[in-house]
Order: C-alpha cells, then sequence, then structure tokens
C-alpha cells in the first residue's frame, strides 16, 4: 500500500518515536525520533518486519487482524524494544490504525527509563505523604485519651488529702504531658 506522505509530514517534528506498518508488520514509515531510537534510517527499514525489533507487535498486529476497527487500540503497554542483539530497551508502546487508512497502523514509542524513575518517584512521594498522615492520625488518636487521663489525675490530686496519694497522681500527669509532647 502506498502511504500518503503528505498526511504524515508533521510526525518528523515529534519527539516521540513513531512507525507506521502495515497490517502484515511490515514498516512503511519511521519517524526521526524513531530512527534515532533505533539507529537506523527510514530507508533501511522500509518494508523490514517490525516483529523482528518489536516482538509484541506481532501480538497487536495479529489482534488487529482479526477485529481491524477504528476503535482498536494498545494504550501504553510496556514492552522490550531490541535495538541489536543483546540490547534491549524497555518502551511503552502504543497502537491504534491510522485515521482513513484501515490497512496501516500507527506504533508510538515512547522509552520507558524516564518514566519508570518518575513513577517510582511519585510512589515514594505517596508513601511519604501516607506515612505523614498516617503519624498524624495516630497523635490525634492518642492525645485524646491523654488529655482525659490527666484531667483525670488533677481531679484526683485536687481530691486526695495524703502528699504520698497526690504524688501518684503527679506522676500520671507528668506522664501524660511527656507523652502529649511527643
Amino acid at each position: 500500500m502506498k502511504l500518503d506522505t503528505d498526511k504524515i509530514s508533521g510526525l518528523n517534528l515529534l519527539s516521540t518515536s513513531v512507525l507506521i506498518v502495515d497490517v502484515n508488520g511490515m514498516i512503511e514509515y519511521v519517524n526521526a525520533a524513531c530512527e534515532s531510537l533505533l539507529g537506523r534510517s527510514n530507508k533501511i527499514l522500509f518494508g523490514f518486519p517490525v516483529s523482528s525489533f518489536l516482538p509484541k507487535a506481532r501480538e497487536w498486529i495479529g489482534s488487529y487482524k482479526k477485529n481491524p476497527s477504528s476503535l482498536f487500540s494498545v494504550h501504553a503497554e510496556l514492552t522490550e524494544l531490541i535495538l541489536r542483539p543483546g540490547a534491549l530497551v524497555q518502551v511503552y508502546a502504543s497502537v491504534h490504525p491510522l485515521p482513513e487508512e484501515d490497512q496501516l497502523l500507527i506504533i508510538e514509542l515512547q522509552p520507558a527509563k524516564n518514566s519508570l524513575l518518575l513513577n517510582h518517584n511519585k510512589h515514594m512521594n505517596d508513601l511519604s505523604e501516607n506515612t505523614r498522615r498516617l503519624l498524624r492520625n495516630l497523635a490525634h488518636e492518642i492525645k485524646n485519651p491523654l488529655g482525659g487521663i490527666r484531667g483525670a489525675a488533677q481531679l484526683l490530686e485536687f481530691d486526695l488529702k495524703d502528699e504520698e496519694q497526690k504524688e501518684y497522681t503527679r506522676v500520671v500527669i507528668s506522664e501524660a504531658d511527656r507523652l502529649q509532647g511527643l
């Protein structure tokens, strides 16, 4: 199938790696970002089977061929890209039919390295926030009964006549204050 280059001319301006493949998995086009990622030019890659360096593409294309639809979509699936034998890179891949071209699929690739690091940092921040929230709630749950214990000890101290017994209530009040400070 002949690809209308006027429709795709803007793809070279993207920083996202983009491939266009036919329903047989043969490469029809790669943009400049994809050439850079793969280390090969569009001329070399034209007519090359995409599954030779993106094995999961065979499955995606097979699914599309079984049920061709403009609604077909694979969204940000984590997979491996083979740059050369022994050199694998994890990427997020999205696959969609090319608008008005039911025999062509567009595959977008984003290196996962930065995304995984961002996700890890977000996860760690979420954990830290959850820990802070847990500690705040725990402190609140401890402070409320301590106030009651302290108040009861003060009332008891006021009613007691024996200094030795009052010393016990002062210990309770002191320890309640210490825990409240924590």
